[in-house]
């Protein structure tokens, strides 16, 4: 009876020391997760909700200040940059800078796409079909390369 009851018990206090030995090993991982800086940067649910904030900031105006409302993901990068190295630091910083001015192009070109054919595929496109095609595939394209900049800067600062 004795051994069979120590038979039962074995396997209860095996799992009962697995949980006290994960719960002591979790308690570094949690203070440091508590030492870890928190952005206040939350990812956008899309593109075009990404797009609305800084699209008043031109690559230039970014550059001379900008409007403060418009530079939540700059302030980001500043706000981290305590916690980068400086080849981060100036990674996110570039790959903003692109972003704004894909965003800037991506504005223009919605706005006058036959201004920015340089390689004359909308005046040479048969049909206006076709050149709906070209247009939406250089929107798309310029919007893929925005939330590819977007991303490798949240990846960047929140390494």
């Amino acid at each position: 009876m004795e051994l069979m009851l120590n038979q039962k018990l074995l396997p209860v206090i095996l799992l009962g020391l697995l949980l006290l030995t994960s719960l002591l090993w979790m308690e570094p991982l949690s203070n440091e997760l508590s030492n870890a800086p928190v952005l206040s940067m939350t990812p956008w649910e899309s593109w075009e909700e990404m797009v609305q904030e800084p699209v008043e900031e031109s690559a230039s105006s970014a550059a001379n200040g900008g409007n403060p409302q418009h530079n939540k993901l700059r302030d980001e990068i500043e706000r981290a940059k305590s916690q980068l190295s400086k080849k981060d630091y100036k990674a996110a910083k570039s790959n903003y800078r692109k972003m704004l001015e894909h965003l800037e192009k991506l504005k223009n070109y919605k706005r006058d796409p036959l201004k920015f054919d340089n390689q004359n595929f909308l005046k040479n496109a048969p049909s206006g079909q076709i050149r709906q095609k070209i247009i939406d595939a250089r929107v798309a394209h310029l919007e893929q390369e925005i939330q590819t900049f977007y991303h490798n800067i949240l990846k960047i600062i929140n390494h």
